[in-house]
């Protein structure tokens, strides 16, 4: 990066993630601080009904402590890395980003976003990739209040109807305090077929959703909305 003084752009596009070490060295550099926007992208990173995380994640601390700090002047942060989603281990590390208006993340947990997101005030754009939450949905106006456009791609959903997103209540409590949202996109993959497909839909006729212009299509294996925003469909 020495060579481009000037550069604000940078995509890095690999087909089997990105070794740490070259990671490292470019956030060591002085032209990152410069960057308006950072991209690391793998060759193919949707959920997919038959897509697993992995069971191993080594710590990715220096990813946060480079993006969510005052110095940087990054208004956009993409990683997609499928191979090795984001896992928080010390919250301490952050600082806040107030240039940051764009985040698309692959997360382990979901619950991590929480404490992502309350370093970025001025955050409009969430493309948010992770496991479903397990625990109750926590409310937090304080960056939710901000959010123009969320998109919410998810894996493994288990078969129970009261579950995160099949429930509607619980996404309409998510989704409600939002008051600037205008773009609400959503895959959520179920963990197999057995669900009543139609009993699913028919909870979100509300006029919540139609109020909003959101509307909902599920096949065997996944839930999403209309229309369809997402490069691939399994």
């Amino acid at each position: 990066m020495t060579c481009f003084s000037n550069l604000k752009s940078l995509i890095i596009s690999c087909p089997y993630g990105f070794p740490d070490e070259e990671l490292k060295l470019i956030f060591a550099s002085e032209q990152f601080e410069s960057l308006h926007s950072f991209r690391i992208l793998e060759a193919e990173v949707g959920c997919g009904s038959n897509s697993h995380l992995y069971d191993y994640y080594p710590s990715q601390d220096y990813v946060f402590k480079n993006i969510f700090n005052k110095k940087t002047s990054l208004r956009t942060f993409e990683y997609l890395l499928k191979t090795s989603p984001l896992v928080i281990h010390d919250t301490n590390i952050f600082e806040t980003n107030s240039n940051l208006y764009s985040l698309t993340l692959i997360l382990k947990d979901f619950e991590d976003i929480y404490s992502l997101l309350s370093y970025t005030p001025n955050l409009e754009y969430l493309y948010l990739l992770s496991e479903p939450p397990y625990r109750r949905i926590r409310i937090l106006s304080k960056f939710s209040s901000s959010l123009i456009c969320l998109s919410l791609d998810l894996n493994e959903i288990q078969n129970k109807t009261d579950d995160f997103p099949l429930n509607h209540i619980k996404l309409k409590e998510l989704l409600e305090i939002m008051i600037n949202l205008q773009k609400f996109h959503l895959r959520a993959y179920v963990a197999d077929n057995e669900i009543d497909k139609n009993f699913i839909l028919s909870k979100f006729n509300d006029p919540f959703w139609s109020d909003h212009n959101w509307s909902f299509g599920m096949n065997e294996y996944v839930l999403f909305t209309l229309p369809y925003q997402f490069d691939d469909f399994e």
